[in-house]
């Protein structure tokens, strides 16, 4: 797992939106408490199949994962669960509107790239 960027992102049709916009305009995103990085798949890993997950978090207000989706796929059905299997494990500080705990939804890149491997082999 290569980078950990997060950023709060809204959708019209969500209905945590009005909050969502909320957090994004003036106050603090969840935040991630020690990650737990997914596990390399070992038959991708093999074949030095690499990718990039992103995931769609929805996060309450006691920091708890409450739903993960697949905003954009890896291509490669063993990446994308194992980034899902280590993404429900994970516990953030929650959201914060004017120091009130909320539920918040982000966006979460997975990146993985077999170490023993040369040039990208496609995935």
């Amino acid at each position: 797992m290569a980078e950990h960027s997060i950023r709060v992102v809204t959708s019209l049709s969500s209905p945590l939106h009005k909050w969502s916009l909320a957090l994004a305009a003036v106050n603090d995103p969840a935040v991630l408490c020690g990650v737990r990085g997914p596990i390399y798949p070992p038959g991708p890993a093999r074949r030095c199949i690499d990718g990039k997950v992103m995931l769609r978090l929805s996060i309450d207000s006691e920091g708890i994962v409450r739903k993960i989706e697949i905003d954009q796929s890896s291509g490669n059905r063993q990446l994308d669960d194992a980034a899902i299997s280590a993404a429900a494990t994970w516990r953030f500080t929650p959201a914060r509107s004017n120091g009130v705990p909320g539920d918040s939804i982000m966006l979460f890149p997975i990146s993985y790239a077999p170490p023993s491997c040369g040039a990208r082999q496609g995935s």
